[in-house]
């Protein structure tokens, strides 16, 4: 489902109908970030994702190498340099910690920080 280079992340097939929205709309649309399906991230951009859900998808999207996805969820509000409750990797370490050099290189372009970073280190 990966555009070619240069084109708009955008939705493209009923990812959603193929996974099946389940109760956990959250962990199904981070799921759905990581792994780069636009259909499912759109669904919770439109319909009233709380700060939290946006976070976690954007989150995934970096731990998952998706940049379009993380760019569409950027624009959207999800926090750059978000570190999850008891968690210690903003998206630019989980990003790292999976070895996506262009989610890398995109993030430093926006200036995104690591824990480290935030911590003052």
């Amino acid at each position: 489902m990966e555009a070619s280079s240069g084109e708009r992340w955008k939705p493209t097939a009923s990812s959603s109908t193929a996974l099946g929205w389940k109760t956990n709309v959250a962990t199904t649309a981070g799921s759905s970030a990581c792994r780069g399906l636009p259909d499912d991230v759109t669904f919770l951009v439109r319909w009233s994702a709380t700060a939290d859900q946006l976070s976690n998808a954007f989150w995934a999207a970096c731990h998952g190498g998706q940049v379009r996805a993380a760019e569409f969820l950027l624009n959207h509000e999800a926090p750059l340099n978000w570190l999850p409750g008891g968690g210690r990797l903003t998206p630019h370490d989980a990003a790292a910690r999976s070895a996506a050099t262009d989610m890398i290189t995109w993030l430093d372009g926006h200036d995104a920080r690591t824990a480290n970073d935030l911590r003052g280190g």
